[in-house]
């Protein structure tokens, strides 16, 4: 069949005159007509926590500070990797945890080759990778990552443990929702990962074992304030 003729049938079955675009279809919510940030919140923290994740519902940029030294308290060395300060929702974040006698280890990975293999093996001794979020979807507990100069990607996969942190207003019900809302965070970066709970493989046996390629354990921070 050739094109013209294809696209006349399409416009006869859906009685239109013009295809439509993405702009002018309706956005379908899964979780119904949500206003309320609170419903949203809770029902992300019921799918993230579904998916296996860890969430940590706080009221401010103290209590996630708190939660997050609780974390690196429980680790075998001081060292992390984590975003950039101007991509992470608590302010000074790394000033305050150089202060406390935290090594962050810097996840820039040269050219040179014998460089780039020792910069990989002083990163595996990073026991916890903190990041921000561009946003998460309430439908199925994920998080959304973006990638650009100052959110090194290897922060949520190089590590054993993710911390993610994300306030509220970034939590959107579903996809579709996040897209209409903010398609330009995804087409100005150079990755976008979208993440639902640690990272997971099942052998042929259906047997589900948590890390093999990824972190085993995701923490999600949500700031309430």
């Amino acid at each position: 069949m050739q094109r013209n003729q294809f696209v006349k049938t399409v416009r006869r079955s859906i009685n239109l005159n013009d295809l439509p675009t993405i702009n002018s279809l309706p956005i379908k919510n899964k979780l119904g007509n949500i206003t309320k940030r609170e419903t949203l919140i809770k029902q992300f923290v019921h799918e993230a926590n579904a998916v296996k994740c860890h969430t940590h519902l706080v009221n401010d940029h103290e209590i996630a500070m708190d939660t997050i030294l609780n974390l690196l308290s429980n680790q075998p060395n001081k060292k992390y990797m984590s975003w950039d300060d101007k991509w992470l929702p608590i302010p000074d974040f790394n000033t305050i945890l150089k202060n406390l006698k935290y090594e962050h280890c810097n996840n820039y990975i040269p050219q040179d080759r014998e460089k780039r293999q020792s910069t990989y093996k002083h990163l595996e001794q990073a026991c916890i990778g903190i990041t921000g979020c561009s946003a998460g979807l309430a439908d199925t507990g994920s998080i959304i990552l973006e990638s650009q100069a100052g959110q090194g990607r290897l922060c949520s996969l190089l590590v054993p443990i993710h911390v993610a942190l994300i306030t509220s207003n970034q939590i959107y019900p579903t996809m579709e929702s996040y897209l209409s809302n903010k398609s330009d965070n995804v087409t100005r970066s150079s990755n976008c990962n979208i993440i639902t709970g640690p990272s997971r493989t099942s052998d042929i046996t259906q047997t589900l074992t948590l890390g093999i390629h990824g972190p085993g354990t995701l923490h999600i921070i949500i700031i309430d304030n």
